[in-house]
């Protein structure tokens, strides 16, 4: 479809609008949100020569109009590659859902636009040029998130709070209990991010796949206090000498080619508070030499524990089926 064909299809009262394979450079006229106040949902897929979005730019700036004229729930932008955010961009703060997979260049700049998005419980981003999360910004503006899937970002270097922000409270994430990292084969640290003090009731975190990152938090662990489902695959260069240390609300342990991980260390928890019912895989995991402390091969529900060679107390293979995949 091109640019002058799509000029004719809007309704006023239009409310769920998805745009597959426009072939335009700039998007039509009436796609503001001053014509579209009823839209809820917003779908752009594989619109690869759209370059700007008129939508997000502030129709009645400074103006407590602008705010009233939103009504857009749900965004989702898919193969858009050649959008430029490097305007001024104004999200609608009714928003709950976004989704944004390889959506354009400038990204940087529009992930610093997440203001006052406190309505927003799902989040996921795919790009690869994507370089900086922003973190103070996130925290102090999706007080709802749920949900944080974070993938394919290969120019991803930092999920980190600035300095300058440092200096300052942060808040919390006081909502988000799902948070997958993954595929992001530049990022090198996770420790300011997967911090217990950011996300108190997180209840899964997957890292997987990220072949440069060199540090997470692992002696921290044992602080979140309401995880259940831990899964570190995939990160050959991880620097772990520290003790790692698991909460006792953990059900799902997975670690899978993790090579400098040492000791599981939960002697903290007390003969009281063991790991009962734990799912349980170790794979590939060569410089493991222990696991101290509250889990014990009786009380592993289902697991597989393989190519571990330093862990000795452990008769090796063993596969409780049905384990965790």
């Amino acid at each position: 479809m091109m640019e002058e064909h799509i000029e004719w299809l809007p309704h006023w009262n239009l409310q769920h609008l998805a745009i597959d394979s426009y072939r335009g450079k700039s998007c039509p006229s009436w796609l503001r949100p001053d014509c579209l106040k009823m839209l809820t949902s917003l779908e752009l897929i594989s619109c690869k020569n759209i370059q700007s979005l008129s939508f997000f730019e502030p129709p009645f700036p400074d103006s407590e109009e602008s705010k009233n004229i939103y009504h857009l729930e749900v965004l989702h932008i898919r193969r858009c590659p050649n959008i430029n955010w490097q305007g001024l961009v104004t999200l609608p703060s009714s928003l709950r859902r976004i989704t944004l997979v390889n959506f354009g260049h400038s990204t940087d700049h529009f992930v610093s636009c997440f203001h006052d998005l406190t309505l927003l419980t799902y989040l996921k981003i795919q790009c690869e040029l994507l370089t900086l999360i922003p973190l103070q910004v996130w925290i102090s503006n999706l007080q709802s998130l749920e949900y944080l899937w974070v993938c394919w970002c290969s120019s991803l270097t930092s999920i980190c709070v600035s300095e300058a922000s440092s200096r300052h409270p942060v808040g919390v994430f006081s909502s988000l209990s799902n948070v997958t990292v993954s595929l992001c084969n530049s990022l090198l640290s996770l420790d300011e991010f997967l911090m217990p003090a950011y996300m108190p009731i997180v209840k899964i975190i997957h890292v997987e796949s990220c072949r440069q990152l060199a540090l997470l938090p692992i002696d921290e662990l044992h602080s979140f206090s309401r995880l259940e489902e831990l899964r570190i695959e995939g990160c050959p260069k991880l620097n772990m000498q520290r003790r790692m240390t698991l909460p006792s609300s953990l059900r799902k342990l997975r670690l899978i080619n993790c090579p400098s991980i040492e000791y599981i260390d939960n002697s903290h928890l007390g003969s009281s508070m063991t790991l009962k019912g734990l799912s349980l895989r170790l794979d590939s995991c060569p410089d493991l030499i222990s696991i101290v402390g509250a889990i014990s091969v009786s009380e592993i529900q289902s697991g597989d524990i393989n190519d571990c060679p330093k862990l000795m107390e452990i008769t090796q293979p063993i596969t409780r089926r049905p384990y965790w995949r």
